[in-house]
């Protein structure tokens, strides 16, 4: 099987996950090992944030269920494309969306993280306060 054949066959897994089990703060979901297994493949992390750009707009269930699972997922495994999700995550209409990319960044951490809250603007009164709580968080 070739790397685009890997790529499609995770990608399938994932959906199926996605669609199928509920979210759960504090529970882990399946979907999160499927994804672990796309960063350990070679170009894995530029394929995750590929997915998630696909789906941003069209399949919005679908990148709310990856940045979800990446907050989880170790900075380590996931790298700079974590940053780079949570901060495309931040600037969509979807609050959801916005929420679970704050939440990804608090778990990361970080002077990243920081410098992408920071220069936020969040319009959701309830979601800037939280974001607000995170820097002072992150400061200290």
């Amino acid at each position: 099987m070739n790397l685009g054949e890997k790529y499609q066959q995770l990608e399938g897994k994932l959906k199926i996950y996605l669609k199928s089990e509920p979210f759960e703060d504090g529970m882990t979901h399946p979907a999160e090992e499927i994804i672990s297994e796309f960063l350990r493949e070679p170009r894995g992390q530029e394929q995750i944030e590929k997915l998630f750009d696909n789906y941003y707009e069209k399949e919005t269930y679908f990148a709310q269920g990856i940045i979800h699972c990446l907050r989880h997922i170790n900075l380590r495994e996931i790298s700079s494309v974590g940053y780079s999700i949570a901060k495309k995550g931040l600037k969509h209409e979807d609050g959801m969306i916005r929420q679970l990319s704050v939440s990804a960044l608090e778990n990361w951490a970080g002077e990243e993280a920081l410098n992408i809250l920071t220069t936020h603007n969040e319009s959701n009164p309830l979601l800037r306060r939280y974001i607000s709580k995170v820097i002072a968080d992150l400061r200290s």
